[in-house]
């Protein structure tokens, strides 16, 4: 016996192992499973179909966008918007003053926190049921229907503020 054999036989029982992995491996992906590494390597090719909800955010009219483009433009006008809720702490503008009487909500496209508005609704039974609805599922946004109106825009406010009429979450 050679003095190489032992690191042969080594060299062997590992090839047969791998090659075993490998055949596993195969047959997986054969079936339809997936391992980690195919995909990370695989180009996701499907996209998922948009939901009503996005779809009706991304074509309402005034969109997030334009309200906090020009929010004097809405002044005194009742506006339904649709989109994704979350509890807030920003109390700015003329709403300064208001965490006592009003909670603050955010709304938002799903992805694109970036263009919000912000709304409050005065502290009352109903509101408090909405509030502790997005505080269920918090951190997540929650799909809603709302009702609001700018009446307190102050000459140096740079975003849409709105006072919250009505809300509904959406399923």
């Amino acid at each position: 016996m050679n003095r190489f054999t032992p690191y042969l036989i080594g060299i062997l029982i590992i090839s047969i192992g791998l090659n075993i992995a490998q055949a596993i491996d195969r047959m997986k992906k054969d079936r339809g499973a997936t391992t980690g590494l195919r995909v990370i390597s695989q180009p996701i090719t499907e996209t998922p179909e948009e939901s009503w909800i996005d779809k009706k955010i991304k074509n309402q009219d005034p969109s997030f966008v334009l309200l906090n483009a020009s929010p004097e433009e809405y002044l005194n006008k009742k506006i339904t918007l649709y989109g994704y809720a979350r509890i807030s702490d920003y109390y700015n503008y003329a709403y300064l003053d208001f965490n006592l009487t009003h909670y603050a909500v955010s709304i938002s496209q799903k992805d694109a926190f970036s263009e919000y508005i912000t709304v409050y609704f005065p502290k009352n039974k109903k509101n408090k049921e909405f509030i502790k609805i997005l505080a269920k599922h918090h951190p997540d946004a929650v799909p809603v229907k709302v009702t609001v109106i700018e009446n307190r825009f102050s000459l140096n406010q740079t975003q849409y503020l709105a006072e919250g009429l009505d809300w509904e979450v959406l399923k």
